[in-house]
């Protein structure tokens, strides 16, 4: 077979003939059918993976990352009298002290029942597993509350895999995508944010690792790719991103 820059010159001449004999036919110049720009010979990779079996310090987004996503948000908003837009958090920071305190009450209350419906992540389990057999820390840092993220863990059975001062939520530090909740957490475990992972499915879940100076790690369940400029890695499932683990040792 061909490799692929022979292939190259001779579509070029192909296509140079091509244009030759329109032009003698019909009189016109083609010539701007021919791509002038330079060919590469390369596959360009948007993520290259990080060598991941490296990080021992691993930050957890908790819903839609280690849980399914069940939060209907738009909805939330709607229940609570907010705005399309911004988002929950930043709206509630625009009303008065007393308005926002029993609007984070109301939130509080509608996300307590959804903490006790939240079902695990396919993969979550055995990456984590993976990760507490190799000696990893492993943190969590949610939009959430901590007493959310406190009752999801424990109805998920992921309580086990992380220590309770390294579970923060957005009454621990400022949410992401602020960069504080990791700095917080790798400063706990006496370790630089560059030896980190951040892990999460959502824009802030990255903006906050870029942030903070970790590695950012891009669950993209949906396959939409949407975030995927602000990630050193992306993949689409937790069992795909354990097996980069194992496969980048």
């Amino acid at each position: 077979m061909y490799d692929l820059p022979v292939l190259q010159k001779w579509s070029i001449r192909v296509c140079s003939n091509v244009v030759q004999i329109m032009k003698c036919l019909t009189g016109m110049n083609f010539s701007f059918m021919i791509e002038r720009r330079p060919m590469s010979t390369k596959i360009k990779h948007q993520n290259l993976p990080k060598e991941l079996h490296t990080v021992q310090h691993w930050i957890f987004d908790m819903d839609g990352t280690l849980t399914h996503a069940i939060h209907d948000f738009a909805g939330i908003k709607r229940t609570l009298g907010l705005p399309p837009e911004p988002s929950i958090l930043e709206s509630i920071a625009t009303y008065p002290a007393e308005e926002a305190k029993r609007l984070h009450q109301e939130l509080q209350d509608l996300e307590w029942d959804l903490a006790h419906q939240a079902t695990p992540q396919p993969g979550a389990m055995e990456l984590l597993e993976a990760l507490a057999a190799q000696g990893a820390k492993l943190g969590i840092l949610t939009r959430n509350s901590r007493k959310n993220a406190l009752a999801t863990l424990k109805v998920c059975n992921f309580l086990q895999f992380f220590e309770e001062p390294v579970i923060l939520g957005r009454d621990s530090a400022p949410a992401k995508p602020e960069p504080d909740g990791i700095l917080q957490i790798v400063e706990h475990w006496g370790a630089e944010p560059s030896q980190a992972a951040m892990v999460g499915d959502y824009l802030y879940d990255l903006q906050a690792g870029k942030n903070a100076g970790a590695t950012t790690v891009y669950i993209d369940i949906p396959r939409a790719l949407t975030w995927q400029e602000w990630a050193d890695v992306t993949v689409h499932h937790l069992d795909a991103l354990l097996q980069q683990i194992i496969s980048s040792r």
